[in-house]
């Protein structure tokens, strides 16, 4: 049985409906999975993410996501 890990999202703009309405979340995801993986496991399409932050740093989609780590989200900005 795979382990299990709890990481922090937080979303900005119109990506906390992907997080039952909520600016931040813990969840709880399999261990040793990335940034990417970890949008798969919640449903959260990676195209609509235009940046991410993992403890405060810019952050790769394949970084690899440690226990208790904090993770936000920036959602693709439209305009004109």
């Amino acid at each position: 049985m795979k382990q299990k890990m709890k990481i922090k999202i937080i979303s900005v703009g119109y990506l906390k409906r992907y997080l039952d309405n909520k600016e931040e979340k813990t969840v709880e995801v399999p261990s040793d999975i990335s940034v990417y993986q970890a949008f798969e496991y919640l449903e959260i399409p990676s195209g609509e993410v235009m940046m991410v932050t993992v403890n405060g740093k810019h952050a790769h989609k394949e970084e690899i996501l440690q226990n208790n780590d904090e993770i936000k989200i920036i959602p693709l900005m439209g305009g004109g």
